[in-house]
């Protein structure tokens, strides 16, 4: 860590000097961020932190602090520490403390905030919400903008639906890999990423034809894009302006660099589709009509193309990657008491706002439904609240302090008071767009109700009559003896990849592990038990609805024979 101190107005009494902290956190590692603290001459006790504190412009920081609060944060960093939230989290708590040091040293005194406040924007709001569940000890409320409340695995969840549904529709054949992506030959990730050119150009071959066009707009329902990603607000039933905005804004709301971050964070996929019903998911999506005017415009068959989504292979997670992922990047509810206001731009491509319906879900099944309020933006774009609409939020959650109670959070209540708060800035504060609205629910979440759910329930063994001349040998034991408590590859076939499967050595039936995620090669290694008895058996593979893949003839020999 390397750090400077700056204390200003010298002459006045050490309670009313400023003091400024920034420097370096975790210098010379992947983890290393940029940190800021400020406290104004004229304290009124209250710290905010935000993770993207080194992007706040000077009107932001400057209405702050000159009513009285003291501000600070971070950076967000990436590759596979970007979505390291509890990482983050731990980073605001540093800087607090490097800032309270130094306020300390400015007054002769130990000094701590009153209150700490995490304020935060995008990426940023994943972090302010896991800030009040993470350190319920350092943090008293939370203000998140623009996504977040599905958390990293409920968020991506509805995001690899979709691009997976393009590519089973648009173009199999593309390199687009939808799970386990691959690395990247610098190791670091960005908009160049080659996964992201694939989808731009996967996009851009749909973007050519009408007939592209329905099926991108389909994939587009699984993730519940908005039809309002930019631009001026289309007619509500002008579903072919809706497309087309909908297929220029697909690429950047599914960025395939970020979906690799996550993977190298959790050490493995942690998104899939083995059990989702696409037709399902469409009648829930609040999509359909617009998805239905695209396929009549292109002269396509919907159910046709849902029944070809219904029989493509599907695609698995890591359990071990879940796990790892559940316990730093989905949240449980669980705020220790605080507040968590969460405000979302109707428009925005990044982030449904239907995820926030998700958090809305998880803090009801914590019992803390009280402790959330939610308000939404009539405006397109992600992270786009004016600064009147995020001090308005902000605002809130003071009074909420306070008192003790939610004041009015009604859109008319919300931009009364940005119209107040307006009235004192520029006019590039921007104005107050609250609406009442209410989201289509979420389609696929992932939260504290799940934890340790993931794959499947127990496997269950298909009869020895299951086990028919017609599905033999369609998987392949690469040797046909071998010994018990030795090791056995069993090949699938590569179109197998990234599912999950159980095996079994009959009989009687014995499962030979758990479920076994099949790798890229299309392979699984099984470990036969040690009594196994000599003699000749059947080794059969099941996919995670029970149906038989294959079996193959094995024969178990004494120890130490050849």
């Amino acid at each position: 860590m390397t750090a400077s101190v700056l204390l200003g107005g010298a002459s006045t009494a050490a309670a009313a000097t400023d003091v400024s902290v920034k420097g370096v956190l975790h210098q010379g590692e992947r983890g290393q961020v940029v940190y800021e603290a400020i406290k104004p001459a004229s304290w009124n006790g209250t710290l905010v932190l935000d993770l993207d504190f080194n992007n706040w412009n000077p009107a932001q920081r400057q209405w702050f602090l000159s009513h009285g609060y003291a501000i600070g944060g971070n950076q967000r960093t990436q590759n596979e520490t970007a979505y390291e939230l509890h990482d983050y989290v731990d980073n605001l708590v540093e800087t607090r403390s490097l800032l309270m040091k130094a306020v300390s040293a400015a007054d002769g005194e130990p000094s701590e905030p009153t209150r700490t406040i995490a304020f935060g924007a995008s990426r940023g709001s994943f972090v302010s919400r896991m800030a009040v569940e993470y350190r319920p000890d350092v943090f008293d409320a939370a203000v998140a903008f623009a996504g977040g409340g599905a958390g990293v695995i409920g968020s991506w969840l509805g995001k690899t639906d979709s691009v997976w549904a393009l590519k089973q529709l648009v173009d199999p054949s593309s390199r687009l890999a939808i799970s386990g992506l691959p690395d990247s030959p610098t190791g670091e990730y960005g908009a160049t990423y080659d996964q992201d050119v694939a989808l731009g150009q996967l996009v851009g071959t749909a973007s050519a034809t009408p007939q592209g066009m329905a099926r991108l707009v389909l994939a587009a329902a699984f993730e519940q894009a908005t039809g309002w990603p930019s631009g001026p607000e289309p007619a509500a039933t002008d579903y072919e302006t809706q497309g087309k905005a909908i297929a220029g804004s697909f690429a950047f709301g599914n960025p395939q660099f970020v979906l690799k971050e996550i993977e190298i964070m959790g050490g493995g996929p942690v998104t899939w589709n083995h059990d989702v019903d696409y037709a399902d998911l469409l009648q829930r999506s609040g999509a359909l009509d617009r998805v239905q005017w695209w396929y009549d415009h292109a002269g396509l068959d919907l159910q046709a193309d849902l029944a070809t989504l219904a029989g493509a292979p599907r695609f698995a997670a890591s359990p071990e990657a879940v796990s790892t992922v559940e316990g730093i990047g989905t949240f449980s509810g669980r705020t220790g008491g605080a507040p968590v206001f969460s405000v979302k731009t109707i428009g925005d491509s990044a982030d449904s706002v239907s995820l926030d319906t998700a958090y809305q879900q998880t803090m009801r099944s914590a019992g803390n439904e009280n402790l959330l309020r939610s308000a939404f933006i009539e405006r397109p774009g992600h992270s786009s609240q004016s600064l009147v609409e995020k001090l308005a939020a902000f605002q809130t959650v003071v009074d909420r302090l306070d008192t003790g109670e939610w004041p009015n959070t009604s859109a008319a209540a919300l931009n009364t008071r940005a119209q107040q708060i307006a009235a004192t800035l520029p006019a590039s504060a921007g104005d107050s767009r609250f609406i009442e609205y209410s989201p289509a629910p979420a389609l696929r979440t992932w939260d504290f109700t799940n934890w340790g759910s993931y794959p499947y329930p127990a496997a269950t063994a298909a009869s020895p009559g299951e086990l028919t001349p017609s599905t033999r040998d369609s998987v392949t034991v690469a040797a046909g003896s071998a010994a018990p408590g030795s090791d056995v590859e069993v090949d699938l076939g590569e179109q197998r990849a990234g599912q999950w499967v159980s095996v079994w050595l009959y009989s009687p039936a014995r499962q030979l592990g758990g479920w076994l995620w099949v790798g890229a090669d299309g392979a699984v290694t099984v470990s036969l038990p040690a009594d196994a008895t000599p003699a000749k058996h059947r080794l059969a593979v099941l996919d995670h609805e029970g149906t038989v893949l294959g079996w193959s003839d094995l024969k178990v020999t004494p120890p130490g024979h050849r």
